[in-house]
């Protein structure tokens, strides 16, 4: 009987150490696919950041030439690309308050255009307009800054 109690306890031990390097390699691939997940993520935002930047680059390029109606679809592109944008990534964007700065500005800038009129847009229009995109276009680059720095930093 001792002999059978000798081999259940020694079976009971490799038990016990099998068991715990199974938890730390699981805890390791737990990490590991954490990490993955945020650098996909990270991918996926400066994409996204950069495909609203490049419409709203656009609009500007529009703006300049005074074309009323090209500027206000790429204004209105923009503007639900990041309102998609704020939504979808909501959680990762948590204390980023100048997503939702360029939100607003997106919006008052769409009003401004909408609200001119039929026809080219004017001196002061114009001017208007440009100063909002400029300031739309340098928190853009705040953000895409952050999370390029927040990228290279998780590679």
């Amino acid at each position: 009987m001792n002999t059978f109690n000798f081999i259940g306890s020694i079976a009971s031990i490799i038990g016990l150490v099998i068991s715990a390097f199974l938890i730390y390699f699981t805890k390791g691939a737990k990490k590991a696919a954490q990490e993955a997940k945020e650098l996909v993520y990270g991918k996926n935002i400066l994409f996204e950041l950069r495909e609203i930047k490049k419409y709203v680059d656009q609009s500007h390029a529009e703006i300049e030439k005074r074309f009323r109606h090209s500027s206000m679809l790429l204004l209105n592109e923009s503007f639900d690309r990041i309102n998609y944008f704020k939504t979808k990534w909501a959680r990762e964007l948590q204390g980023r308050g100048n997503i939702s700065f360029i939100a607003k500005e997106l919006s008052t800038a769409l009003e401004n255009v909408d609200s001119f009129g039929l026809g080219d847009l004017q001196d002061e229009e114009k001017r208007r307009l440009l100063i909002a995109i400029h300031k739309i276009t340098q928190y853009l680059n705040e953000e895409l800054g952050f999370f390029e720095r927040r990228l290279s930093r998780e590679n």
